[in-house]
């Protein structure tokens, strides 16, 4: 699986802190990016899925480090 991601928090009227992530990824892998996400104990997030139909310029991956 190759990934795209990117990563913003931020908080709205004093409520809790938010984290904003962009991922591309492939629709078939879908499943294994809800696994990831249960696996870091979210659940039930709100998610906006949109369909590329052209990407220009480069697409990199970033390979997470385990802490």
């Amino acid at each position: 699986m190759k990934v795209f991601y990117k990563s913003s928090n931020y908080s709205e009227n004093n409520e809790e802190e938010r984290y904003k992530i962009e991922i591309v990824i492939k629709r078939k892998e879908f499943k294994l990016l809800e696994d990831i996400i249960e696996e870091f104990g979210v659940s039930n997030p709100t998610l906006k899925i949109k369909t590329l139909s052209k990407v220009h310029g480069k697409i990199t991956t970033t390979r997470v480090k385990e802490i």
